[in-house]
């Protein structure tokens, strides 16, 4: 008997890359699925770039400039080993007080994926579950973006599709059905 993913979740939303191993080992693809549910999202490498500080549109006290992030052209992700581990299922922690059908990403706490960085704005993105298991992937007007397969996307929903590339900021994850992510730990 496989327990509940929900189990498995840290307070950042990440579960155990070596339970997941561990779990995919034990069982077939299809059961595999029926146990995870959803599609997650698997960290794949920071994307490299620059920092620099421009003013706010709006002056708060305290606060004069933001930190904008400008990917470098045509250049292939920093190894990050720790975000390489990183499995983010797209299921709430119990008791999440928000909708089951939208995941959140986010700088803070109270978002259902917190990337604890600057370039990820507080409210960063959004990810929504659809009809037919459809998912989809929106900006919340970020500060430095968020994109779909290296497309810088708006606040108009886009649908996400097995393997597509999603980044925060400078943050990539792939975007994996629970089948492509059980051949990738069983090496099927």
């Amino acid at each position: 008997m496989l327990p509940q993913i929900e189990t498995l979740l840290t307070p950042s939303g990440r579960v155990s890359l070596k339970a997941l191993e561990h779990i995919a080992l034990l069982c077939e693809a299809a059961e595999f699925a029926v146990f995870l549910r959803r599609p997650v999202l698997a960290g794949s490498g920071i994307q490299p770039g620059a920092l620099a500080a421009r003013p706010r549109h709006t002056p708060t006290p305290n606060a004069t400039h933001l930190l904008s992030f400008e990917p470098a052209p045509e250049e292939e992700d920093v190894s990050s080993e720790a975000l390489r581990l990183a499995i983010y299922p797209l299921i709430k922690e119990p008791g999440a007080p928000r909708a089951a059908h939208v995941f959140t990403i986010g700088r803070v706490s109270g978002n259902d994926l917190i990337i604890p960085d600057v370039v990820i704005s507080k409210q960063h993105a959004i990810i929504e579950l659809g009809e037919q298991q459809r998912f989809y992937l929106r900006d919340r007007g970020s500060t430095n973006g968020t994109r779909l397969n290296g497309e810088r996307l708006d606040s108009q929903p886009r649908e996400l599709h097995d393997s597509d590339i999603l980044t925060f900021g400078r943050y990539a994850f792939s975007f994996l059905a629970p089948a492509s992510l059980h051949a990738r730990l069983t090496g099927a």
